[in-house]
């Protein structure tokens, strides 16, 4: 019997598996479009499932953090940012949280890397949390701090 994972935004449990996708394809997607080598992490893995929330989030299980080197190294190949900004790569769920999100409600983007999510909320307030110091937010009209 398969244990249904919860969701990491509501808790609670996934309606539904969409799809299972073996490590390997996860493995050569990372090296194929961004140059990134994941076998460190993802190799004792066989497969994830995607699964949908009932708020409509789609999440892999198990779910896995990147580690610092993964980020280091994600960071550091340059056209990550470009490659996330470019128009006709435009992030379709990006598009789609634009469309949720109301004029003036408030957005808070935990680990959002060079705020590429921040263009497509300008109807909102936006605030993104990066703590990650390979990834900065410095782009015309987004302040960057450290804390």
């Amino acid at each position: 019997m398969q244990t249904i994972p919860l969701c990491p935004i509501t808790g609670l449990p996934a309606t539904r598996r969409i799809q299972p996708i073996s490590a390997r394809l996860i493995i050569d997607l990372w090296r194929g479009a961004f140059g990134v080598a994941t076998e460190r992490q993802l190799a004792v893995i066989d497969h994830f499932g995607l699964w949908e929330s009932p708020c409509g989030l789609a999440f892999f299980e198990p779910m896995l953090a990147g580690d610092e080197v993964f980020y280091v190294d994600l960071h550091r190949r340059g056209d990550f940012g470009t490659i996330l900004d470019s128009p006709r790569h435009a992030r379709a769920e990006f598009r789609r949280v634009a469309e949720l999100v109301q004029p003036g409600e408030k957005v808070l983007d935990v680990g959002c890397g060079e705020a590429t999510l921040a263009p497509y909320l300008a109807h909102a307030t936006y605030v993104g949390l990066e703590p990650h110091p390979h990834a900065t937010a410095a782009k015309s009209g987004i302040r960057s701090e450290t804390i």
